[in-house]
């Protein structure tokens, strides 16, 4: 896929709209594999998957709620992670984010590339 498309609707799209609708940059700690549990509910009511599954949950959720459990495949983390490292290599260019926070580095990327995030209030 064009880089270019993949901003906007590929694997970094997603992720990008990941990150801005739950307000943060995922680490491969915030990734955690299905238990066996998770495993045979999803098998019950989805079939068998294709590959291995993760949670995902971001601070902003509740981990005991099972709908705020955000369901990765082992594949997308790869590209999630990637979304990530653009972040931080957009703000390691700049000298105004060198200590910023993970947010202050998301802000910046979105008022940069505005047309990433088509549904943020801060773009409106």
């Amino acid at each position: 896929m064009n880089p270019f498309l993949s901003f906007l609707v590929g694997p970094y799209g997603q992720a990008f709209a990941i990150m801005d609708e739950y307000q943060f940059l995922p680490t491969e700690n915030d990734f955690k594999e299905f238990s066996e549990e998770m495993y045979e509910r999803f098998f019950a009511k989805h079939g068998m998957p294709s590959e291995r599954l993760f949670q995902m949950i971001p601070p902003s959720l509740d981990a005991s709620k099972s709908k705020d459990i955000l369901v990765v495949k082992k594949s997308e983390i790869k590209e999630i992670l990637s979304a990530r490292a653009f972040v931080d290599d957009f703000a390691s260019n700049k000298k105004e984010l060198e200590n910023a926070s993970d947010m202050d580095r998301l802000n910046a990327l979105k008022s940069f590339l505005p047309f990433v995030f088509p549904k943020s209030d801060n773009n409106e």
